[in-house]
């Protein structure tokens, strides 16, 4: 299958992508992760939002940093997934991998893996534009 990417800083180039078993089981341990990911932040979120900063005590101001910590930690787990599907799918070099790193920003990234995911899914071009809405 061939995939090309308009967001990725490497615009020009095609990309030959198997449908085969491992590269569609990459493809399900992301969605896996997102969705683990999107049920934490929830779950992160709950819970930090009942704290009121301004009124807080010690034990709660500590949670509440505890709380922002494991968010980040998300967030950043998330990123280096996503990232780590895309040059795995796409086989990118290390030239290339700079290059995607030094140029895009990080919802475009989880963004690109979705559309990879998507088409490895055989989700229709026109359907993955419309999940973007």
């Amino acid at each position: 299958m061939k995939i090309k990417l308009n967001e990725l800083p490497l615009q020009n180039k095609v990309f030959h992508v198997k449908q085969s078993v491992k590269n569609m089981r990459k493809t399900y341990k992301l969605q896996k992760h997102f969705a683990e990911v999107s049920k934490k932040i929830d779950d992160l979120t709950k819970e930090t939002d009942v704290i009121d900063p301004k009124n807080a005590n010690e034990k709660d101001l500590a949670r509440l940093n505890e709380l922002n910590q494991e968010m980040m930690d998300v967030s950043f787990k998330s990123i280096d997934t996503a990232l780590d599907y895309i040059y795995s799918i796409l086989k990118l070099s290390d030239k290339d991998i700079e290059i995607v790193e030094d140029n895009l920003k990080q919802d475009k990234v989880v963004d690109i893996a979705n559309k990879i995911a998507m088409k490895l899914m055989g989700v229709s071009e026109e359907d993955v534009q419309e999940s973007k809405k």
